[in-house]
């Protein structure tokens, strides 16, 4: 029983001095010290694979990549019909531009929405093939210890890759 309390008065002391160092206001402390109420003892040790792990330390730059391939094949949808000269004649249908503009900002949400799926679906296929898929429940803090958010690490592969679907999804409209 020594050694347990002495392991959770550890953890306490790296995430106290993580947020020291990162200048939280006392709201803020406070903030996450409740999160840490929150957390269960005795800490339960679930099956963990390194593939949730891996995953969530690869999303940025698969967010980085969808973002840059949306951004590279949407940015000529509307400044070619200019170079064309075919503006005139694409302005000038049935239904009027509104409809023509409407069009083209769908196909390129689609677009956009189908490259992070697909990269996702990627990434998340090749993690599961080669670490395993064990890990959906395990606590996210097992893997970041200074985060006592109550959630497990597959809510937040899920949290970070709709982050990844959305951030797409803005670029195509802005795009």
């Amino acid at each position: 029983l020594p050694q347990e309390e002495k392991l959770y008065q550890c953890w306490n002391d790296v995430a106290e001095k993580s947020w020291q160092s990162n200048f939280l206001s006392e709201k803020e402390l406070s903030f996450w010290r409740e999160q840490r109420q929150k957390i269960e003892a005795p800490i339960s040790f679930k099956a963990i694979s390194d593939g949730f792990y891996e995953l969530l330390l690869g999303v940025g730059e698969l967010g980085l990549m969808s973002i840059f391939v949306v951004t590279l094949c949407l940015a000529g949808v509307f400044p070619e019909e200019h170079s064309r000269r075919t503006d005139q004649l694409l302005l000038c249908c049935k239904h009027g531009k509104r409809v023509l503009y409407g069009a083209k900002m769908a196909a390129g949400i689609t677009f956009a929405a189908a490259i992070s799926i697909g990269s996702s679906a990627l990434a998340i296929g090749i993690a599961f093939l080669l670490y395993g898929i064990q890990g959906f429940t395990a606590p996210f803090y097992m893997y970041f210890p200074e985060y006592m958010y109550p959630i497990t690490m597959g809510e937040a592969v899920l949290i970070a890759y709709a982050m990844v679907l959305a951030a797409c999804v803005i670029t195509a409209v802005i795009t």
